[in-house]
């Protein structure tokens, strides 16, 4: 399972070495585990949700995490400019 030790210990590692080869710097390692969750959560929705074109959920994939979300426009994503306020409604 996800949650054995050899698991978790073979993830740390791997998130470690791309904090490395990411420069190392203080926020480095959470960014490294911040993008593979983002694309393991990716993933499993289009899993979920009966897949679709591999190819080009993999391009959209790898626009994001190298150019960010402003880079999707080209891909039908449009985030407006600057922050936008969280609504919480309960």
């Amino acid at each position: 399972t996800v949650h054995h030790p050899a698991v978790l210990s073979a993830r740390r590692a791997r998130m470690d070495g791309f904090a490395r080869s990411w420069g190392g710097g203080p926020h480095a390692r959470s960014i490294a585990f911040g993008v593979a969750g983002m694309l393991e959560a990716a993933t499993l929705d289009w899993l979920d949700s009966g897949g679709g074109d591999d190819d080009e959920l993999a391009e959209l994939l790898f626009d994001l995490v190298w150019t960010g979300l402003s880079s999707l426009g080209s891909h039908g994503v449009v985030v407006p400019d600057g922050p936008q306020p969280v609504v919480i409604r309960t």
